[in-house]
């Protein structure tokens, strides 16, 4: 299971634990349960992981077994399973490598979506490590599960609580880059719009008043910052998120 990625390997573990893995185990499993939400508790130290779902919305999809989470992989497409897999190396380095305390104040999610049509088929994966000991070494993650309105391409999201700032790692340049830089411009949602309109692509160069070669590079850049492989895709991303 993809997930279990984020059971960090190979700590060193040099003090005793601040909290006990039970005291852990029975706090997420309190707060889950009083909140209705599903999330999943990986102890580093003991190796181990918990399953916990609580969330009516998602018990015909993941069922309620602690012990196992199998079912989440119905939540992931076969072709983003690579990605995710990506974000969670990223994760995991970002965590084991953040020794300062205020760094430390932030959580990650990932958000995506398992069909390519439907937008009510979306899911956000929201990663807290949470417990750090004495030496620096991380003792345990929680990643609470929700369903979503979603549609695109997987995308990891990092938010640092004390600068009130979301990040977005950029597959292309291979880290974390302000949210708003990563947004459709202005040309990109007329490039879509016209494209949508059944506009070729010489009529849409000359309506925009750019060489050809020019709107071909626009295409593929835009096509980047939100991850999709073809236009019909950026299209319908747009027409969701109400852009165009």
């Amino acid at each position: 299971m993809i997930l279990s990625n984020l059971l960090i390997k190979d700590q060193h573990f040099r003090s005793k634990p601040i909290v006990t893995a039970d005291k852990i185990c029975s706090r997420l499993k309190g707060l889950v349960y009083m909140q209705q939400r599903s999330a999943i508790l990986f102890l580093h130290r003991e190796q181990k992981i918990h399953f916990y779902n609580y969330d009516p919305t998602l018990q015909s999809t993941l069922g309620s077994d602690s012990e196992m989470f199998n079912c989440v992989l119905h939540l992931f497409s076969e072709e983003d399973l690579q990605i995710i897999d990506q974000y969670i190396k990223v994760i995991n380095s970002y965590t084991l490598e953040r020794l300062d305390k205020k760094d430390r104040l932030s959580y990650f999610t990932i958000i995506g979506n398992n069909s390519l049509t439907d937008y009510d088929h979306g899911y956000a994966l929201k990663i807290y490590p949470e417990v750090y000991n004495r030496d620096g070494s991380l003792e345990s993650t929680i990643c609470f599960l929700e369903a979503i309105s979603y549609i695109g391409k997987p995308i990891l999201r990092h938010d640092k609580i004390l600068e009130n700032k979301t990040f977005i790692y950029s597959r292309v340049y291979k880290r974390f880059v302000k949210e708003e830089k990563l947004g459709l411009n202005a040309i990109d949602l007329k490039i879509l719009r016209l494209t949508g309109e059944g506009k070729k692509e010489q009529e849409i160069a000359d309506e925009l008043s750019m060489p050809l070669s020019n709107l071909k590079r626009q295409k593929i850049a835009l096509m980047d910052k939100i991850d999709v492989k073809t236009l019909a895709e950026a299209i319908f991303y747009a027409y969701k998120k109400g852009l165009i």
